[in-house]
Parts: C-alpha cells; sequence; structure tokens
C-alpha cells in the first residue's frame, strides 16, 4: 500500500477549502486546510507536505507570490494553482516557476485526482 500523500489546501474561501479538504480525505489523502497565503508559509516552515493545491487570488499575498515563497523553504515541493478567474500573465509566471498545474473553479475533481496521481507518480521517480 502506497503511503497518503500529504496535501496542503490554501484558500480563502473556508467553505471551499474545507470541503476540498474532507473530499481529498475521503480519498485517502492526508490533508490540511489554511486559509491564506501568509498562514500556510508559517504551515510550510514548521511541518512537512507533499502537495500544496492553493487559489491564485486571494487577499494579502496572492497564490502566485506565496508560491514563489514556497519554492524558497522546498524546491521540490508539488505546487498546483486554482483559480476561478482568467489570470493569463499570473498563470504563465507561474508555470515558468515550475507551477505543476493551474486548475480552473469550478474544480473538475477527477482531473484533480489524475494530477494528484502524476504528482505522485512524479514524486516517486525523484526518490
Amino acid at each position: 500500500m502506497k503511503p497518503k500523500l500529504k496535501i496542503l489546501v490554501v484558500d480563502d474561501d473556508v467553505e471551499f477549502s474545507d470541503s476540498l479538504k474532507d473530499l481529498l480525505g475521503l480519498q485517502g489523502y492526508n490533508t490540511k486546510a489554511i486559509y491564506s497565503g501568509y498562514k500556510a508559509l508559517e504551515k510550510l516552515k514548521k511541518e512537512k507536505f507533499d502537495i500544496v493545491l492553493m487559489d491564485i487570488k486571494m487577499p494579502g499575498m496572492n497564490g502566485v507570490e506565496a508560491f514563489r515563497e514556497i519554492k524558497k523553504i522546498n524546491c521540490r515541493l508539488t505546487v498546483i494553482l486554482m483559480t476561478g478567474f482568467s489570470f493569463e500573465d499570473l498563470t504563465e509566471d507561474a508555470f515558468k516557476e515550475g507551477a505543476f498545474a493551474v486548475l480552473y473553479k469550478p474544480l473538475d475533481i477527477p482531473k484533480l485526482l489524475q494530477h494528484l496521481d502524476a504528482a505522485r507518480r512524479e514524486m516517486e521517480g525523484y526518490t
């Protein structure tokens, strides 16, 4: 049996974050939810995660800014960005800097699960 991936969900929409955390938990993932980019950075300095699912549009520090800081903490951490808006310039920058994927809301859950599976396979290639 494969170990559970540990996923951090970061979105200022508390209901969305908690629902996604619960849904992924039902799929066998070890998932926690945080509601801001700043809090995510604090959490990632204290605790190890395999994947971060992060909203792009958040108050304070947006998801791309947080992504850049996350890469300074752990350059190999898989980050999947999520957005309900079209931010072509931000998503293009994120891909250039190594974002694994950008998913659009409302999330296509089967597609999200495919990305998580692909991320797992890629991580297994590092070991």
